[in-house]
């Protein structure tokens, strides 16, 4: 016998969602069930499907071959089901091969209150909830609002590099359509050819290219994305005040972000 044997499992974290459905939603219903969350202020924190979505195949092309991505969509069964929230905010775009092996989850929600909202065979229901703050933290109110301010701005930098990278590499493939059309206009493939090298080293510094798995960490630079994805958890999980060093290193992050502009 061993110890695991005896064992119980924990409650799961964040908040659970019950929701009691008339009927089951088909799995080929034109809408799927539809989960969301709100804050106090009806601004959308978190959503999710139940059925796959252009965000969940992203996910799949983005997959860590060492740790599959494995979707998980909540319950649409008839009667009672359950979904977990796992109490983030909202998550980051996700932008087809790149990788960023700590996740796309969005920071820690603030203590507050919140809506669930539940939608299937074209009905809602929803139910209010609060979070409280953790009661063993002993930091101040001034303290606790700049630390989120801080998780926010982190959390910002990140989004908006990834949304910059979206886009340019969206462009990328425009060019290199109008260069494969025109192949004999000469000035036009020397200009392009030097939007894309551009356009490639702007990518290279923001995403690791040659990160396939998640210990390739440890032979090459993770770069800009990366590095913001690891500050925002340091902040965040490490709670308010934040620390000198955070801010010093988010200062340089601000700064390299910026000149990426």
């Amino acid at each position: 016998w061993r110890s695991e044997d005896f064992e119980g499992d924990n409650p799961p974290g964040g908040v659970r969602v019950f929701y009691y459905l008339d009927e089951a939603v088909p799995e080929d219903a034109e809408k799927p069930l539809l989960i969301e969350i709100l804050d106090a202020e009806g601004r959308l924190v978190q959503r999710v499907h139940g059925a796959e979505s252009s965000r969940e195949r992203c996910l799949l092309i983005n997959s860590d071959p060492r740790r599959p991505y494995e979707p998980r969509y909540p319950a649409a069964r008839q009667g009672l089901n359950h979904w977990d929230w796992d109490a983030t905010g909202r998550p980051f775009p996700c932008v087809e091969n790149t990788t960023l092996f700590a996740g796309l989850h969005g920071p820690t929600a603030p203590a507050g209150r919140y809506t669930a909202r539940v939608t299937a065979n074209g009905y809602s229901g929803e139910v209010s909830f609060e979070i409280e703050g953790d009661p063993r933290r002993g930091a101040s109110a001034e303290e606790t609002t700049a630390w989120r301010a801080r998780i926010d701005e982190t959390a910002g930098l990140l989004e908006g590099l990834l949304l910059n990278l979206r886009g340019l590499r969206n462009a990328a493939a425009q060019v290199a359509a109008l260069l494969e059309r025109h192949p004999d206009e000469a000035a036009l493939q020397e200009a392009g050819a030097r939007a894309l090298g551009a356009i490639e080293a702007w990518d290279h510094r923001v995403i690791q290219p040659l990160h396939q798995t998640l210990e390739d960490e440890d032979a090459w630079a993770t770069m800009l994305a990366g590095q913001l994805r690891y500050l925002l958890d340091v902040i965040d999980e490490s709670g308010a005040p934040v620390t000198q060093g955070a801010l010093d290193r988010l200062a340089d992050l601000r700064d390299q972000v910026e000149a990426l502009a």
